[in-house]
């Protein structure tokens, strides 16, 4: 890896002390936290300023020959990369699709609700630095390789801790881009030389080349050994996320001689007629099986979507969780690979897992069903499972304290 990016000159004083310069490092965190979904956005981004009519601002204006949050936010968002930056009236932003509503709520905090966030004009070189210092951090931090995969379908694919080290790959949730495991992968990076990458067909890839790629979960679970295979690697500790742990526990039975250990995580099985759903599960196939009929059918699930109220997702990685949604295009491409893994029967593949396996739940997980991680961990051979007292589905991309002394644990073959 590349040494981090010499810190940016101090701002200059500012009324209310550091409160610039911090404000202005959210702003820029917050403007280079969207380069994962910078292809979603279509030009302009439209940013709704709390408490601001289009005439008044909520906040009290920046002193004469200061620049306020919505230029810096505008003049970041261009040297970051993302399409031009339109301020609008807070009243607009019940007007924007699902994903752009994330998108300008993500925005919207530091850069305008934030009365700090100001600089005087002679410090606009500064804070472009604090913005210059942000991406190089990002690519410091998120060093991304294309790989071909076995038929040829381009995936992006990052990599985190150094090379020697014991492997650990992890299969992220379906769909959406992998900085939404990003915690595990700074957590595990500093013991391990961790590899994940992004759906395929979900990133980069055209319309006609997607429609000419396999979509089934021996396909999906096969980009995990093109993965390794790019990055010469023979055997790895999988660590499986919510759909990516059906593709983790496919990997595990489909090679297991490449497999070190299996570690699943809020996994979202099917596993026949019987198999137990939540009603998110039951909401969710409904809704790809009609998405995944066709383009034209996806296109009006996405405009009912659209209009519909964001579901509770934390605010910091709502941008990411609805990436999927953010069009017609690549709701349908998301529903036909996730529903995939949805509705195939895993069944048949548990007994073939081999070496030590890791299933873990939680009592109060109403996205996916606890009662199905109970049963693939009582049908694969040796299998562990752990049921946490607590801790919501999306609570396991958080990578907490717990979560990973129990993985790491697991993963240097201690008793989890």
């Amino acid at each position: 890896m590349s040494a981090a990016a010499p810190p940016p000159p101090p701002l200059a004083p500012h009324p209310a002390g550091g409160a610039a310069a911090r404000a202005v490092e959210r702003l820029a965190e917050a403007a280079v936290s969207l380069l994962p979904v910078h292809e979603a956005l279509a030009p302009p981004v439209r940013v709704a300023h709390p408490g601001w009519d289009g005439a008044t601002r909520g906040a009290p204006p920046p002193p004469a020959g200061w620049v306020g949050g919505d230029e810096l936010l505008r003049r970041a968002a261009t040297r970051v990369g993302l399409p031009p930056v339109v301020v609008c009236p807070a009243a607009a932003a019940a007007e924007l699709p699902l994903f752009q509503r994330a998108v300008s709520a993500h925005l919207a905090g530091p850069a305008l609700g934030d009365p700090a966030c100001a600089v005087p004009a002679a410090s606009l070189a500064e804070a472009d630095a604090v913005v210059r210092a942000a991406c190089e951090e990002h690519r410091r931090r998120w060093p991304c390789a294309v790989v071909r995969s076995f038929d040829g379908t381009p995936l992006r694919a990052y990599t985190a801790g150094h090379r020697g080290r014991p492997v650990v790959v992890v299969a992220a949730v379906c769909g959406m881009p992998a900085a939404l495991c990003g915690e595990w992968l700074r957590a595990l990076g500093r013991e391990y030389f961790v590899l994940t990458w992004e759906t395929r067909g979900m990133f980069g890839a055209g319309a006609g080349e997607f429609d000419h790629a396999g979509w089934e979960v021996e396909t999906q679970a096969r980009d995990l050994f093109a993965v390794m295979d790019h990055f010469r690697v023979e055997t790895a500790h999988l660590v499986g996320l919510c759909g990516g742990a059906a593709l983790a526990l496919a990997a595990a039975a489909l090679r297991a001689p490449r497999v070190r250990s299996l570690s699943l995580w809020h996994g979202d099985y099917e596993l026949g007629p019987a198999t137990p759903r939540t009603p998110h599960q039951r909401n969710l196939k409904a809704l790809m099986s009609m998405a995944a009929e066709g383009r034209g059918h996806a296109a009006d699930v996405h405009r009912v979507l659209s209009r519909s109220r964001p579901p509770q997702v934390p605010p910091g990685v709502a941008h990411l969780v609805l990436y999927p949604y953010a069009s017609a295009e690549l709701l349908y491409r998301y529903c036909t690979l996730n529903g995939r893994i949805m509705n195939t029967d895993l069944s048949p593949w548990l007994p073939r897992v081999r070496g030590p396996a890791l299933v873990v739940t939680s009592h109060d997980d109403d996205t996916s069903h606890p009662e199905a991680s109970r049963r693939v961990a009582a049908a694969v051979p040796g299998a562990t499972l752990r049921v946490l007292p607590r801790g919501h589905h999306l609570a396991a991309f958080e990578a907490d304290a717990a979560r990973v002394e129990l993985a790491a644990r697991f993963i240097a073959g201690e008793p989890p």
